[in-house]
């Protein structure tokens, strides 16, 4: 897939000490100038925790045979993954400052690692999943070619298509010399079938002279592990990586003060239990302010996010704000239909909606909202910069002091201020940031849940997960999800919730999970396996994926009925009067509408219909009839009113509207938004700026 550049790329290695280096800056351990790694945009590589290191272990084993996950992954390495843009989810895998090769998500067949030479050449001759190639073969293979059947001497038993494969040569050595992914079966290559037997991604490359016999005799380390030391651990990484930490925790609080003086607005912490909004709580407070914190419980989030949001502001101290969006999902699911990641109705009826309603209960004036968002998480991230305005969130000023940090200078400032994972930290020395309890580290220095302080990162990120919002959000990898689903069902059997969590909150969870896979086995089984109700339109690299693997021959459920207004062609002008007529595409409830028109003028009810000032009337099969002084004004009023029909009607109750309205005319009843005539001065200000009905409406799964 096309690489997606987001910012700079800045990881280095210090090749002396073992750990990584946030910056070309001399190594803090050993003052040894560090050499840059060369990972795949947009680079923002983070630590592999317990979990993600057994996983991979697990996998190599499992492809490679016994012996393989601990010589591909030595114990005492540091080890990151770098996510990058593929069908689903691929991480790079960084260790001794080089890139082993990918572990990678198929859906269909699960997690597999798909090593580069240097990962390769650690294994050696493995005990399955290896191909030997004929002598003659090997020249054109290490040119460029991929390794075809008669060019097969043996396989070992089981290869499958699609399986990754190392190829040996035929010497007593059996020396590694190409890796990558089989295009037949072990039978297939032994009887030497033609076709390709291997597609080749990485070969070996001579690091010496004298041919292919000398490439094939040349002995040593891989290339990735020459002069390193063994071991290190997270605290080394930290203090390797100080003066660096330092100085942008220095810049990064002196933009807090700056943006919060010059703006004059009380001050907030969006904090949503994840690492980014963690980070900025404490850039806030290092910058010597008392933030409140705001917190907005979507319904769909994991218990343990809740608990850590509880726990940490417990912790410092601090006052915690709090919106819940209930029900609202269960609520608009049948409206909206399936979210998608072109058509995230949920964030703004569950997030954004209620966030409004706090912000404007709590800071009728504004707020200057600090918020962990960085730039390597999306295009439009980057685009934003560090302050800006959410048209959706009247009256919240956004800044990110993090806007320019990677994940991995975020999760070393975290390991720098709590104390790092693992069995040894060195160097971390505990905080104390106000009201709250000293900070002291616990045995093995990582905060956790239940802890002495509560102070810690959300517990999900040893789980394999490295982004934490709703459960089911559809910018969720399939990965993710299957992580989050085996996850539940290893707990499902044991009295006690996942993380220690009490039996109501884990049931809670567990019984809105299932609801949302009962509503996935509403769809055809590819659109399950391969995550496609993700997307209202398929992005170009899913086609490709798609026509290679799954011939789409099964339709979606009909989705429901778009509302919309249709006008006749016919404007008839008669003594400086224009009129149109046209009609709404199902009926209307004029009871209900009558209310949400307020905002257009007088309305009154007269003859079963609905009038609305002098300019407009409105039946309740839908038609109406537009009257105007000029066509332009004709055509703005027609707009105006499809905009305000369509909001009344479809209302999901999110409370973006009412937090424009400045006078606190309107409030949500029973899951709806309500007028009060007796306050509201027809300014309009509820209906501009952008609403979920108007931009979310349900649509069809098209170009699919």
């Amino acid at each position: 897939m096309a690489q997606v550049r987001l910012g700079r790329i800045t990881l280095h290695w210090c090749r002396t000490c073992n750990v990584p280096m946030l910056r070309q800056r001399p190594c803090g351990l050993c003052g040894a100038e560090p050499s840059p790694v060369p990972l795949t945009p947009p680079g923002d590589a983070r630590p592999a925790f317990e979990f993600d290191l057994r996983l991979l272990r697990e996998r190599a084993e499992e492809q490679f045979g016994r012996g393989a996950g601990g010589r591909l992954l030595p114990d005492g390495r540091i080890v990151l993954l770098n996510r990058i843009p593929d069908v689903d989810r691929t991480d790079e895998l960084v260790s001794d400052g080089t890139v082993l090769g990918n572990i990678t998500y198929l859906p269909g067949r699960g997690f597999q690692l798909q090593l580069r030479m240097v990962g390769a050449e650690r294994l050696g001759a493995p005990e399955r999943g290896w191909v030997v190639a004929d002598d003659g073969a090997l020249p054109s293979l290490l040119r460029s070619s991929n390794l075809l059947g008669p060019g097969v001497l043996d396989a070992s038993p089981g290869i499958r298509p699609g399986d990754e494969v190392v190829v040996l040569s035929d010497s007593a050595e059996r020396r590694v010399v190409a890796v990558g992914a089989a295009r037949m079966t072990s039978e297939e290559m032994v009887s030497r079938a033609r076709g390709a037997a291997v597609k080749v991604r990485s070969r070996l490359e001579s690091r010496t002279t004298g041919g292919l016999d000398a490439v094939l005799r040349s002995e040593g380390e891989p290339s990735g592990s020459v002069g390193l030391v063994s071991s290190s651990d997270w605290g080394e990484v930290v203090e390797a990586n100080r003066a660096v930490l330092d100085a942008e925790a220095r810049r990064a609080t002196a933009f807090v003060r700056d943006i919060s003086e010059r703006l004059g607005l009380p001050v907030a912490v969006s904090y949503s239990g994840g690492k980014d909004s963690l980070a900025t709580l404490l850039l806030v407070l290092e910058a010597g302010l008392r933030p409140k914190v705001l917190f907005v419980d979507t319904g769909l989030e994991f218990p343990e996010t809740v608990q850590n949001v509880i726990s940490v502001c417990s912790a410092l101290g601090l006052e915690l704000l709090t919106e819940s969006a209930a029900s609202s999902f269960w609520r608009n699911l049948p409206r909206f239909g399936l979210p998608a990641r072109d058509a995230r109705w949920c964030c703004k009826c569950c997030k954004l909606g209620p966030m409004t309603r706090l912000i404007s209960r709590e800071f009728p004036r504004g707020v200057l909202s600090f918020i962990g968002q960085r730039r390597y998480e999306s295009e439009a991230r980057a685009l934003k910069g560090p302050l800006w305005r959410n048209p959706w969130v009247p009256g919240q000023t956004g800044a990110s002091p993090i806007q320019n940090w990677p994940a991995l200078q975020v999760w070393l400032y975290i390991f720098s201020r709590f104390g790092a994972p693992g069995p040894r930290v060195s160097g971390s020395t505990p905080r104390h940031w106000g009201p709250g309890p000293a900070l002291e580290k616990t045995e093995g220095g990582n905060r956790r849940e239940g802890g002495p302080s509560g102070l810690g990162w959300n517990p999900w990120y040893e789980r394999g997960l490295d982004r934490i919002g709703c459960f089911l959000c559809p910018a969720t990898n399939l990965a993710d999800f299957e992580l989050v689903r085996g996850f539940l069902s290893d707990f499902s059997r044991r009295e006690e919730g996942p993380g220690g969590l009490d039996g109501t909150a884990s049931l809670a969870f567990s019984s809105a999970f299932t609801r949302w896979e009962e509503a996935l086995s509403a769809l055809p089984e590819s659109w399950r396996l391969y995550g496609l109700w993700r997307w209202r339109r398929l992005p170009r690299g899913m086609k490709i994926y798609l026509a290679q693997r799954a011939p789409m021959s099964e339709a979606l459920p009909t989705p429901p009925p778009v509302l919309e207004l249709v006008l006749e062609d016919e404007r008839v002008g008669d003594g400086g009067l224009w009129t149109q007529k046209g009609r709404f595409t199902r009926p209307l409830d004029l009871n209900a509408l009558s209310n949400r028109l307020i905002p257009l003028g007088r309305v009154g009810a007269e003859a079963e219909r609905l009038l609305v000032g002098d300019w407009a009337e409105v039946h309740p099969e839908g038609g109406v009839a537009l009257r105007a002084e000029s066509v332009e004004r004709l055509q703005r009023l027609a707009e105006l009113l499809r905009e305000a029909v369509l909001r009344a009607e479809g209302c999901a109750g999110c409370g973006v509207c009412v937090g424009r309205c400045g006078e606190g005319a309107m409030t949500i009843v029973e899951g709806r938004a309500v007028i009060d005539a007796g306050r509201c001065t027809s300014c309009g200000a509820c209906l501009r700026g952008p609403c979920p009905v108007t931009a979310y409406g349900p649509m069809g799964h098209s170009e699919i």
